[in-house]
């Protein structure tokens, strides 16, 4: 009695793509797992530290803007009655992005409200975004509102020590 070698070839190639689909399906249906969140804290990438900006009035009030990153720079953009004016590049002492971190966290930069505003139209508001330990909060404070003295002292020491940079040091140029 002479076998065909046809059905069970065709046995074997059966059974083949049955387990191969079968084992495809069951690696499917493992859970997936979520990549870590990368946030501030947990990144060795450069993040926004600190934001902070002077906005307009109807007199002379400093306007600017100046991110203060991780990594020592100091992006600034200067618009109108302030020292400089347009966009410009610093790069700090680690030890002036450390006296932020340990300023904000003895006031108790977060446990502040959101907004210290007064009902004049005219006044410039101060704004200041802080991200710390992997949480963000800004504040936007106004002369005369009923913000807290801390809170007054940190953006006024924020603001003079933006004045002291651009008064003492160069802006960073790349070499080319």
């Amino acid at each position: 009695m002479k076998i065909s070698k046809f059905p069970i070839l065709y046995l074997i190639l059966c059974l083949s793509v049955f387990c191969l689909g079968f084992s495809a399906c069951k690696t499917s249906k493992q859970k997936k797992r979520k990549p870590k969140a990368i946030t501030a804290a947990t990144s060795k990438e450069p993040y926004l530290l600190l934001y902070f900006q002077k906005t307009p009035c109807f007199g002379k009030c400093p306007n600017y803007e100046a991110e203060f990153w991780s990594d020592g720079r100091l992006l600034y953009n200067g618009i109108n009655h302030v020292p400089l004016t347009g966009r410009l590049t610093y790069i700090l002492p680690e030890k002036t992005i450390q006296n932020i971190q340990t300023e904000a966290k003895k006031i108790k930069y977060f446990s502040f409200k959101e907004k210290y505003l007064s009902n004049a139209t005219d006044l410039p508001s101060t704004i200041s975004r802080l991200t710390l330990d992997g949480k963000t909060k800004q504040i936007e404070t106004q002369f005369s509102s009923d913000a807290p003295e801390l809170v007054v002292k940190f953006q006024q020491n924020i603001h003079e020590e933006v004045m002291a940079i651009l008064a003492e040091q160069e802006p960073y140029k790349p070499q080319k």
